[in-house]
């Protein structure tokens, strides 16, 4: 909800704004809520990962989170949509990093992050050829998040419905020729 109404605000469509931006403040509060309701849970059922997100790195990742998630809050509030986006970003980076760092040497009780971890060799590889799909797919996906962002990928534009002809015919065209070529 809290980047739909971006979205939504972007299209000036004025109705929706203001109803994703009512489900986002209820989102954002009913989470904030029962974070810290969760919290005594989290102390009698998991007192070391309690310990962790309270002190040290852990508390510096769920501090950064809820000051984010708070920021977020008050710009929606003050309908300042174009600004949401980070904030939301942060807070959900912070919240998975805290975790993490919380957790940290061990991934579960009794399972520590050397044990688990793949031979040198094998990540290596791995971080290779995560660096080679990111390369061709990220620029790819920049483009895409402009034209769209653009409102150049509407479904209902001209533009489109005749690419999407000419597309058709030729498809049906090179289907046809092919079937006469086997006959």
């Amino acid at each position: 909800a809290f980047l739909l109404t971006r979205e939504a605000a972007s299209r000036e469509d004025d109705v929706m704004t203001d109803y994703f931006r009512r489900r986002a403040l209820f989102a954002g509060v009913a989470l904030g809520g029962l974070a810290l309701l969760g919290l005594p849970v989290l102390q009698s059922d998991a007192p070391r990962l309690f310990a962790q997100l309270t002190t040290g790195l852990g508390l510096f990742f769920v501090s950064l989170s809820a000051v984010a998630g708070l920021l977020t809050l008050v710009l929606l509030a003050r309908r300042r949509y174009v600004f949401v986006r980070g904030p939301v970003v942060i807070s959900t980076l912070a919240l998975l990093w805290g975790w993490g760092a919380s957790q940290y040497p061990e991934l579960l009780p009794g399972v520590f992050i050397d044990d688990a971890a793949a031979s040198p060799t094998a990540l290596w590889a791995l971080l290779i050829i995560f660096a080679g799909a990111a390369l061709i797919t990220l620029p790819a996906l920049a483009f895409l998040f402009v034209l769209a962002s653009r409102g150049q990928l509407d479904a209902g534009s001209e533009t489109s419905k005749d690419s999407t002809e000419e597309l058709l015919a030729s498809l049906t065209r090179e289907k046809s020729e092919i079937g006469r070529a086997h006959v």
